[in-house]
């Protein structure tokens, strides 16, 4: 062996493999080997070699010392196969049986493990030396690890920009983006339906050539500032081609290009203008109210105020008393006159002392004299949620200061909003669940079938318990899928005549051995025989679903109910437990997916049960407070 600490070619007596050869050549008698072991020794290649003979090191350079991090006198001596440096076996006997036939092997790759754990990667060239006709083998290594690392990082680069790419391929609404050249480099369907050309006629082309006349110079300053300036800029347009309008945010890339996002604001458009149409009609009337005798202005002006459709109100503005109210606005709210003359919302508890919002509005109105579209939510007699579109302005009356206020109610609009959000994401889903379930699927159905024969064939309890594990972990992952699976938009329901009563029946063993389980009761109340066209299993799970989530929202002791009832046109299955109520924060998203309350939860279940209801024409309902929650499932009946 070379000695490491003079950098000389002599041979070290205590160095156990090249002593045998000791007597054998002398290295006097080869002139070249100094050179040769002091470059070997001092090289930044990483090197070793081995003795064919044995399969054992004789000799590492500095490099490899620092690479694998142990010492000479741990590894001269030692068998390769025993320190366990090669991931795969890729090191083994047969490779060095096809080195000694081939006198070497050229650029090879392999993984290493050095002795702190750490993992590598290097590219290996192997050459056949013999000396005094002993063969060895000179491996010479240049370590890739940060190559390796970096072809890595480029592949999940790759894999987060596919996905970035189907996502924006599935919204709904139009988005293209392009480069610093004013050329468009992406565009997705939506987009593509906006200017009615294909993604092959649009790629490439500037955008002033697709952009309409009539609509360029009203974009053409947004466009540009975006582009020069790099900054977030928005604008509104119209488009005749789809008659809607569209709210557009443009955001500067990092490549110097510009990206377009376009929102369909078509509802909130017609809600101004129908507001603005409101406020001109009333306007027009009040001049008209002024030009005419004082006695017709008031019988005139009354005959408007009660007959017109919006709800009007007075109220004074140092105490929020009301004065007046027209009758659209008692409708609205459920109360007679007397109950709110002289009254204020807080005391006929129509709004919230501590809502903020109405709050803000009272301040806006104090500072400007007038508030627009200003929008906060209030409740009815009955306590009804009534969301409502406000615009006031500051009156004066007998010398006090008032406030004459123009209501619309948006409930509806809200709920619609809520509800096509909630669609829209359910969809996606859907769409995300049919394109991808069955693929991840068949090969989990694969490797839970060798577990299984492994299990099967291990005789050690210890090992049992993690082949179970696995096999617990994989069947959990494939109730997942399967929920997954469930809310695909084009899922078939294989609709037959059923009882709801008979399906309540058949698992009524499996809710009560759960409910037993956890220390809870379960009550059913069948109703009447009635058949409906349903599919068995997927009504079983809309069951278990509702069952098993107010299961876990009671305490030990609580008690479930299942019951049906009906009325002219549906059967209606209810399922109402003892739980402390849904948490208000959560009402409005129930049914969309990944929301639960639940520490572990996924949040599929609801959305499940959501989408089996729609596929069986029916509607889910539920009402909830701190006594509990009722979920109803309204399915119509056969007519």
């Amino acid at each position: 062996m070379i000695d490491s600490s003079s950098g000389k070619g002599d041979l070290n007596s205590e160095d156990n493999n090249l002593r045998l050869h000791k007597n054998k050549f002398n290295i006097h008698e080869y002139p070249n080997l100094d050179i040769f072991f002091n470059a070997y020794r001092n090289s930044d290649i990483i090197m070793s070699i081995l003795n064919l003979d044995d399969f054992t090191y004789v000799d590492i350079n500095d490099s490899w010392i620092r690479a694998f991090g142990y010492s000479r006198q741990e590894v001269i001596g030692q068998r390769h196969t025993s320190m366990s440096l090669w991931i795969n076996a890729v090191q083994d006997e047969l490779k060095y049986q096809e080195i000694r036939e081939n006198n070497g092997m050229q650029s090879y790759e392999v993984q290493y493990c050095s002795k702190d754990g750490g993992i590598g990667y290097g590219m290996v060239c192997s050459q056949l030396i013999v000396i005094d006709g002993h063969n060895f083998c000179l491996n010479a290594m240049i370590d890739i690890t940060d190559r390796k690392q970096a072809e890595n990082r480029l592949l999940q680069s790759e894999e987060s920009l596919k996905n970035i790419l189907f996502t924006l391929a599935s919204i709904s609404d139009p988005f293209y983006a392009i480069n610093a050249e004013w050329r468009i480099v992406y565009v997705n369907q939506r987009a593509q339906e906006w200017w009615q050309r294909s993604q092959e006629e649009l790629y490439g082309k500037l955008l002033w050539e697709i952009i309409c006349e009539p609509e360029k110079p009203r974009v053409y300053k947004q466009i540009c500032m975006a582009m020069r300036e790099r900054v977030t800029v928005n604008y509104e347009t119209f488009s005749v081609k789809m008659a809607s309008w569209f709210e557009v945010t443009i955001y500067p890339a990092r490549d110097g290009g510009l990206s377009f996002y376009f929102k369909d604001i078509t509802a909130r458009k017609q809600a101004e203008q129908a507001l603005k149409d409101s406020e001109e009609r009333h306007r027009l009337l009040a001049e008209k109210l002024r030009e005419v005798d004082l006695a017709q202005s008031e019988d005139r002006f009354y005959k408007i105020f009660n007959l017109n459709p919006d709800m009007i109100v007075f109220m004074h503005m140092e105490d929020n008393t009301y004065i007046e109210a027209n009758q659209a606005a008692l409708d609205t709210y459920g109360f007679t006159r007397d109950e709110i003359i002289g009254r204020t919302g807080v005391q006929i508890e129509a709004i919230n002392p501590a809502e903020p919002l109405y709050n803000h509005f009272l301040e806006q109105l104090k500072s400007f004299g007038i508030v627009k579209n200003f929008e906060f939510t209030t409740r009815s007699k009955s306590g009804k949620k009534i969301d409502l579109m406000v615009s006031s302005v500051l009156i004066n009356l007998d010398g006090k200061q008032c406030r004459l206020s123009i209501l619309k109610d948006i409930s509806e609009k809200k709920r619609y909003e809520l509800e096509i959000a909630r669609l829209d994401r359910l969809n996606l889903v859907g769409k995300m669940a049919a394109s991808i379930g069955h693929e991840i699927r068949n090969p989990m159905t694969s490797v839970r079938g060798f577990l299984q024969m492994f299990n099967a064939q291990e005789n050690t309890s210890d090992k049992k318990v993690y082949y179970d594990l696995m096999i617990e972990e994989l069947d959990r992952a494939n109730a997942i899928i399967t929920e997954f699976l469930s809310l695909a938009k084009d899922k078939t329901a294989d609709l037959q005549p059923h009882s709801l009563g008979v399906i309540i029946a058949r698992i009524r063993p499996m809710i009560e051995a759960e409910a037993l389980m956890h220390g809870k009761h379960v009550r059913i109340l069948p109703g009447r025989d009635i058949k409906l066209l349903l599919d068995e299993n997927e009504i079983r799970q809309i069951i278990l679903n509702l069952v098993r989530n107010g299961m876990d929202a009671m305490s030990p002791g609580g008690t479930i109910t299942i019951s049906t009832e009906e009325n002219e046109r549906e059967v209606i299955l209810c399922i109402a437990d003892q739980g402390c109520g849904i948490d208000p924060g959560l009402v409005e998203l129930l049914g969309t997916p990944f929301v639960s309350s639940k520490e572990n939860g996924v949040g599929l279940g609801l959305a499940v049960c959501y989408s089996i209801a729609a596929r069986h024409g029916a509607r889910i309902n539920f009402e909830t407070g701190s006594a509990g929650t009722v979920f109803r499932v309204y399915f119509p009946k056969i007519l």
